[in-house]
């Protein structure tokens, strides 16, 4: 997980970003900001090519709701229901910051919501807790992934043996048994 040191002092964590953001200059202010605290940032201007260049490599989405081509709703709701996609943190980030479409927002899916005019330390301290909590996503799955792997062997391994064997759990139930045990 990068960490840079920003001018304050403070320790950040940094990841990939994808600004989607169709106003140039607000994409390229947020884009700005990003880069300069260490993040590595891609920008589209439109839902199509946010689509385009999205992968699961992306640590956040930094998101506008009024697009060209579509809403920040149906791209956030279209985000989430892609396998691949679907766990990356969402930022929705627009002059909509009305009531109603911070709670549609998040029930199609963000993660957070930011008003414009933004503001730059609380867009950098959002940014930073979606990408702790991507980098957090990513260790739990590869956690989780060792923890399969580690008991097929061990159900495999056990399998293969002549002797009969039964592994308990702490209370002292069995979990798994090979075929040479009987009940």
């Amino acid at each position: 997980m990068p960490i840079t040191t920003t001018m304050q002092g403070t320790s950040n964590v940094t990841g990939r970003v994808l600004v989607v953001e169709d106003d140039a200059h607000s994409r390229e202010l947020i884009q700005r900001r990003l880069v300069g605290l260490g993040h590595e940032v891609e920008t589209s201007p439109d839902g199509k090519q946010a689509v385009d260049l999205l992968t699961e490599d992306f640590d956040v989405i930094v998101l506008d709701l009024n697009l060209p081509d579509t809403d920040g709703f149906a791209l956030t709701k279209s985000i989430r229901e892609t396998e691949a996609l679907k766990d990356i943190p969402i930022l929705i980030c627009t002059a909509a910051d009305d009531k109603p479409s911070r709670i549609e927002a998040v029930r199609v899916g963000a993660n957070d919501f930011i008003g414009k005019p933004i503001d730059q330390l609380e867009l950098q301290v959002r940014v930073e807790a979606l990408t702790k909590l991507r980098h957090a996503q990513r260790v739990a799955k590869r956690r989780t992934q060792a923890l399969e792997d580690s008991r097929a062997f061990l159900q495999a391994t056990t399998a293969a043996l002549p002797n009969a064997v039964a592994i308990v759990d702490r209370r002292g139930a069995i979990v798994a048994k090979n075929d040479s045990w009987r009940s």
